[in-house]
């Protein structure tokens, strides 16, 4: 016998009654008969609770190797500390809130950090990303009837490829469209008023978050009503939720000019580091070599490829137990094959549209890699477990959270050494004074502990920026999602494309004198080689200030 105690039905709602199934079927899908209720059991405190350590690594470091934090925090910090005359960020930068599909995440951060120190903020809300992922798990898999400990999965990927690539508001979106989803299946059955705002909510909390998972999550909501197909009348009321986020989306699209012409792109804010090139496309055998590692690829020694074979280890033995649910055997027929396959059917457009979606489209990248993620999570209703017993769930959850803790030592041991590699970067910082303007050559970017396909150090410079003050570029300033802009009379002068990934090519003729007028420090990390980057350009009146571990700090010695 499946025991209930983890949940409660739905109003009007039945476990075993083949009446009320069969009459069920002509305006619900059959994956959403007998909901559960989320409640504090111990199995939901349990899986709360490996979240919880699941972030931990978090903590144990000053120094994260998300490869866009810095530039994150950095932008907070101008939000934050505006008019502040210590930080004199008021003399380099607009802010231009409006503009920024991302403040959901910033004001946020920004808002803790009236309590807290703002790299504090900062981790607090990662945290809390990382707790949701799974506590949204829990709540999707139990709208779809699901065995809620399932969610466990979602433990490790938390810990995607996207977050090493520091994507801060992509890791924040996620756990709002499985939520969504969940309200979604919720409201389907019960028709309550309360389920219909938390589910226009949580839309809302989606496109604050992230845009791209915000059309994600439009497109998963729309197919699933499609294919479940409650009714036309039912369908357009459930499909109404995405009104109000729709309007603002709509309005943030018409606002960024993200699909203009080239020239229209060019002439526009964004235009200073920005190509206006459209939408690029991988071949299909990359896509499907990097398939795996767009989930999971993060370090050096491949220690998070190993655990990641596990992982799908995991999967197939949980799939070979895969068995419809009593209330899903009868009927047939395409309609009823759809209905009851509803949200299997969409994790797999999901992966099918990582296929067909371009590589990048003008600063936007990767637009199709971040669909792996997305389509795991909500694949989770791939595994359709018979009714558990205690005996059963301890089988189930042991491996799972073994394989979680796994993941958080691991992540453990390799943030700490990630911390020692960055060495005394606060030491040199400090020996700059505040509020002036840094350049950032970063000429070695990369890392011993992080994979190579990773440059976890080309954004350092701006932890200058975060604690001192001033301007650092290379920055995001620069670019259409950033809702700080550079005041056009204090810029940094206009550079070639991705000049920050080639600091070394500083010498080419083509760059402008007014570089070496405009800087007072260099901030480097790592050998330039056998020319120094200080000649005609950036110019000779250079001394260096502070030299420890891999950084050191040159000042412009001006007349």
């Amino acid at each position: 016998m499946a025991s209930n105690s983890d949940s409660e039905l739905l109003p009007n709602q039945t476990m075993g009654s083949g009446a009320t199934r069969h009459a069920s079927r002509s305006s619900l899908s059959l994956s959403t008969m007998s909901l559960p209720v989320v409640v504090a059991t111990p199995w939901f405190v349990f899986v709360a609770a490996l979240a919880v350590i699941n972030v931990v690594p978090l903590w144990l470091v000053e120094y994260l190797p998300f490869m866009d934090l810095p530039q994150h925090l950095a932008t907070i910090a101008v939000m934050h500390h505006y008019d502040d005359p210590a930080f004199g960020f008021s003399a380099f930068f607009d802010l231009d809130l409006l503009s920024t599909p991302y403040l959901g995440y910033y004001l946020l951060v920004d808002l803790l950090a009236h309590l807290v120190p703002l790299e504090t903020a900062n981790r607090l809300v990662l945290s809390l990303c990382g707790v949701l992922l799974p506590i949204a798990a829990w709540r999707y898999l139990a709208a779809c009837g699901r065995e809620p400990l399932i969610a466990l999965l979602a433990l490790p990927v938390f810990y995607n490829t996207f977050l090493f690539m520091g994507f801060l508001n992509f890791a924040m979106a996620l756990p709002f469209m499985l939520f969504a989803l969940g309200a979604l299946l919720r409201y389907l059955a019960s028709r309550r008023r309360i389920e219909f705002v938390w589910l226009t909510i949580h839309a809302l909390l989606i496109f604050f978050a992230h845009p791209q998972v915000y059309l994600l999550y439009l497109g998963s909501a729309s197919l699933y009503l499609i294919l479940s197909w409650p009714g036309f009348k039912r369908m357009l009321l459930a499909a109404s939720h995405i009104g109000p986020s729709l309007v603002i989306f709509t309005l943030w699209v018409l606002r960024s000019r993200i699909l203009g012409s080239a020239e229209v792109w060019s002439e526009s804010r964004g235009g200073r580091n920005v190509s206006p090139a459209g939408g690029q496309w991988e071949p299909l055998g990359v896509s499907l070599r990097e398939l795996p590692v767009r989930l999971s690829d993060a370090y050096r020694d491949n220690s998070d490829n190993l655990l990641l074979v596990l992982l799908l280890f995991v999967i197939m033995a949980l799939l070979l137990v895969r068995r419809p649910r009593p209330d899903e055997s009868g009927g047939s027929g395409i309609r009823e094959f759809l209905r009851t396959n509803a949200l299997e059917l969409v994790s797999m457009a999901l992966l099918g549209l990582y296929f067909a979606l371009p590589v990048s489209y003008k600063w936007i990248w990767p637009l199709n890699a971040r669909l792996v993620p997305v389509a795991f999570l909500v694949g989770l209703v791939w595994f359709r477990l018979p009714p558990l017993a205690l005996r059963g769930r301890l089988m189930l959850a042991v491996p799972l959270a073994a394989l979680a803790l796994a993941g958080t030592a691991n992540h453990t041991r390799q943030f700490l050494a990630f911390e020692r590699e960055v060495g005394p970067l606060e030491r040199v910082l400090e020996a700059a004074e505040p509020r002036r303007r840094l350049m950032g050559l970063i000429f070695d970017r990369g890392s011993e502990v992080m994979t190579p396909s990773l440059s976890p150090y080309i954004h350092f410079a701006q932890y200058y920026q975060l604690r001192r003050g001033g301007v650092a570029d290379f920055s995001f300033a620069n670019f259409p999602q950033s809702p700080i802009r550079f005041n056009e009379r204090t810029a940094p002068p206009q550079l070639p494309l991705r000049w920050e990934w080639t600091p070394d090519r500083l010498r080419h003729p083509r760059y402008p004198p007014g570089v070496a007028d405009y800087y007072d420090y260099y901030l480097v990390r790592g050998d330039w080689g056998a020319r120094s980057p200080f000649g005609a350009h950036l110019g000779a009146g250079v001394r260096e200030v502070k030299a420890a571990g891999r950084w050191r700090l040159f000042e412009r010695v001006r007349d």
